[in-house]
């Protein structure tokens, strides 16, 4: 399952999104289509102008070099990479897992549900997005 939290520059909510990830054959290319998700949110949105957060250093880095370095989803992180670079500014920084918990609510959220965005309004009013 995957979770998506995009907020402003003082921390509010803009939007947010979940789905099912699928099988996948490994954890990093799990993250790289994570990261794809992300990436169509934003799109959806309409921002231009954003930093990435990530847990997954590995994913960080491959985006950091150009998408380099991504042999085990080659094709996921080259669709990321031409996604980002559409953008007018777009930084990708590795932050801890505590940090992405609202994120990562949503991806347990969508072990039940089928893909949901939300726009403007938090998707519940539980603490968690408070």
């Amino acid at each position: 399952t995957m979770g998506a939290v995009l907020r402003d520059s003082l921390g509010d909510f803009l939007a947010a999104g979940n789905n099912v990830v699928g099988e996948c054959m490994d954890a990093f290319t799990a993250e790289a289509l994570v990261l794809r998700f992300r990436l169509n949110l934003v799109q959806s949105y309409g921002c231009s102008r954003l930093v990435i957060n990530s847990d997954n250093r590995d994913l960080i880095k491959s985006m950091q070099d150009g998408g380099q370095f991504a042999a085990l989803a080659v094709a996921i992180i080259d669709d990321c990479y031409h996604m980002s670079a559409d953008l007018a500014r777009v930084r990708f920084e590795h932050c801890h897992r505590e940090a992405n918990s609202v994120a990562h609510e949503l991806a347990r959220m969508a072990r039940f549900s089928s893909l949901s965005t939300w726009f403007d309004d938090a998707p519940c009013a539980s603490p968690i997005y408070l």
